[in-house]
């Protein structure tokens, strides 16, 4: 399905193989018609509307107003998680998979526009495993694919399970397969671009 393509994420992700960092220098390698780099440019080209509205009207809306709001309702969306005593494992930083929709979304936003703050985090995902090809690597790249709420919207995850020697595909899930991973957060550079995935993880299948 993601074969031969360059897919994003993150996002998302795809996580979804998501570029991070500043908007100007994302590369992916994961790309589908929904996925991170969709999702991500379309909440920038928003954010960029916002301000062009605002021009000259005394009530323009910075980028950084825009994700302090953001914050903002991540917390109160987080409260709400809190008060359904639903809690994150004790050995994660961020578990996305105790989040609602809005608030995953949130997050791995942040994930790839705020990357730096985010390494060394261990983080937590719940979600559709895919592999994918890239030609110009010649190597296999693995994934957790996250849908928003309306199943319109991908993010996703890139991740090296254990120390990157299992062995594809006869130690990995078919893709589709519902998985959970947990690994720490790293940017690293490859082909020219920086990405964001999680080192070290541990992957099941749920």
């Amino acid at each position: 399905m993601l074969k031969n393509k360059r897919v994003g994420i993150i996002l998302a992700c795809v996580l979804m193989l998501s570029g991070c960092g500043n908007a100007s220098r994302v590369g992916s390698k994961l790309t589908n018609e929904n996925g991170v780099d969709k999702v991500l440019s379309s909440q920038v080209a928003a954010e960029n509307d916002k301000k062009a509205d605002n021009t000259g009207t005394g009530e323009e809306t910075t980028v950084n107003e825009n994700r302090a709001s953001s914050v903002d309702a991540e917390k109160k969306m987080e409260k709400t998680d809190t008060n359904t005593n639903v809690e994150a494992a004790a050995d994660v930083d961020i578990d996305l998979t105790v989040m609602s929709s809005d608030m995953v979304y949130a997050t791995v936003y942040q994930l790839m526009f705020e990357s730096e703050d985010y390494v060394g985090k261990t983080i937590k995902i719940k979600g559709t495993y895919y592999a994918t090809w890239y030609e110009r690597t010649q190597q296999y790249y693995h994934c957790v694919i996250i849908k928003d709420a309306t199943a319109c919207c991908s993010q996703g995850i890139e991740f090296i399970w254990g120390d990157g020697s299992h062995v594809y595909p006869d130690e990995y899930p078919a893709d589709e397969t519902e998985v959970e991973v947990v690994g720490e957060f790293e940017i690293y550079t490859e082909d020219g671009y920086e990405y964001c995935r999680l080192k070290n993880a541990s992957l099941k299948t749920v």
